[in-house]
């Protein structure tokens, strides 16, 4: 089922008296998985489920979206030539890895004569911005450059795709993820593996 609901229309008490119900009609905790946006909410999901039914609650999964995809992907992302040993950035640590990478790029243009107004150059944040919009909407850069909101640094097109390869560079030499790549390569291996797919489903 699908809801839509805005804050305090009561979703979480939705879901809590859902999966309640679920476990009262016979399905097995094993099998159910709740996934929410913090560990607050998933620890809050899973005390008032266990209060609401009995011991069996205990073993239903309930956890944020990147943890579970981190947790499914130690198991599967090899499927995509990564290390199951992967490190996972944070977002700080991600925004610091776009900054090396702009700033590597920066410095070598400097070397052949800056051609940039630094002052107009798209700051590590915007760029990280991009990224993340990009990966997050399955889309191009291209398109998110398209968006009115990036009006003002897409002259620099060519530059922020030349960093953003460079910190796609930097995880992959270091077998690196951050967040948004947890959630892409989730789907990515859901999306083509039919078997697995179907198997998660039972």
């Amino acid at each position: 089922n699908f809801i839509l609901a805005g804050a305090g229309s009561g979703k979480t008490a939705t879901l809590v008296a859902r999966v309640a119900y679920m476990l009262d009609n016979g399905i097995p905790p094993e099998g159910i998985l709740l996934l929410t946006f913090t560990n607050k909410a998933a620890k809050e999901m899973k005390e008032r489920i266990i209060s609401l039914s009995d011991y069996r609650a205990s073993s239903v999964t309930a956890c944020t979206f990147h943890s579970f995809c981190a947790a499914f992907l130690r198991l599967n992302i090899t499927r995509t030539g990564i290390s199951t040993n992967f490190t996972v950035l944070d977002s700080t640590d991600a925004a610091d890895a776009v900054s090396l990478a702009k700033e590597e790029f920066l410095e070598e243009k400097k070397k052949n004569g800056m051609p940039y107004d630094l002052k107009d150059f798209p700051k590590a944040a915007l760029i990280a911005t991009i990224n993340e919009a990009a990966v997050n909407n399955c889309v191009t850069y291209d398109e998110v450059l398209s968006h009115r909101d990036f009006e003002d640094v897409r002259v620099y097109s060519p530059e922020i795709k030349d960093i953003l390869e460079r910190f796609r560079r930097y995880k992959a030499e270091r077998n690196l993820l951050d967040y948004n790549d947890l959630l892409f390569y989730t789907e990515k291996i859901l999306a083509e593996d039919e078997f697995l797919r179907s198997h998660m489903d039972e």
